[in-house]
């Protein structure tokens, strides 16, 4: 009978075990998170020069061109034409990277070291000029003394000797563009000075051959002509001046030599 129950028992025990397994709750096990993945790096844009880089460059050039012009406008490719064409090879191969400061920068030395080129053949040219234009004038304040301005109208040499003075005084305070306007106007003033009194002589000659009404009309045309030439010149519309100085004369002398044939 013990037997019999202990077997039972032992069936019962081996049912149920099965029966759990079979029927059992089974526990998932999650997926494993995914892991943060780095995004992917997006291209930067390039960085440009800084301000203050484009601004030294901007003056750098504009001081090139100045100093280029400068010894342009005072005839240093005359003076020194070698130099002067190594300078200008030098300037002209300047190319401007924009692209990163270092560039710029590097762009900014180059203009500035031709900017100190032009600078240094400009002090080279300028008392070489200064020299020329000087002895310029004075061959032409030579010439209308010889024509006698001093004896007909002295006050108009005077008149041309101070702008002559009023260069020079430009010239050594260094306002060389004043300097080259006065010298290049009192030599104009000189030689209308010149002119104007030949155009007048030769006048006179025609009058001694009573030859006015050979062409009276012409003859009339150059005074009023020869009469404006010496407003403007008191006007200080010096070119006038010289220009109806040179007129006047081509008319005197076209009726005294038809006159004399």
């Amino acid at each position: 009978m013990k037997n019999r129950y202990g077997l039972a028992l032992l069936l019962t025990g081996i049912l149920v075990f099965w029966s759990c397994k079979s029927t059992g709750t089974v526990t998932e096990v999650p997926p494993p998170a995914p892991s943060p993945t780095t995004p992917e790096a997006q291209p930067q844009p390039p960085v440009g020069p800084d301000q203050a880089a484009v601004n030294a460059l901007n003056t750098a050039i504009a001081r090139a061109e100045k100093e280029r012009k400068l010894a342009e406008d005072f005839k240093s490719p005359s003076y020194f034409p070698a130099e002067w064409g190594t300078a200008e090879g030098e300037y002209r191969s300047i190319t401007v990277d924009r692209t990163s400061t270092a560039t710029v920068q590097a762009a900014e030395r180059r203009y500035n070291a031709v900017a100190d080129t032009y600078h240094a053949l400009f002090q080279k040219t300028v008392p070489l000029y200064a020299a020329d234009i000087e002895d310029e004038g004075l061959k032409a304040r030579d010439a209308a003394i010889a024509a006698g301005i001093e004896e007909y109208v002295p006050e108009y040499l005077d008149i041309a000797d101070d702008t002559a003075l009023s260069a020079e005084s430009a010239y050594f305070a260094e306002d060389y563009y004043k300097a080259q306007a006065d010298a290049l106007e009192a030599l104009d003033r000189y030689r209308s000075l010149t002119t104007g009194l030949e155009a007048y002589h030769i006048r006179e000659q025609i009058e001694q051959r009573n030859a006015t009404g050979f062409d009276q009309t012409n003859f009339d045309r150059a005074d009023q002509i020869l009469l404006a030439a010496a407003a403007s010149y008191e006007g200080e519309a010096v070119k006038d001046a010289l220009a109806g100085a040179g007129e006047s004369k081509t008319i005197y002398d076209t009726i005294l030599k038809a006159a004399t044939r």
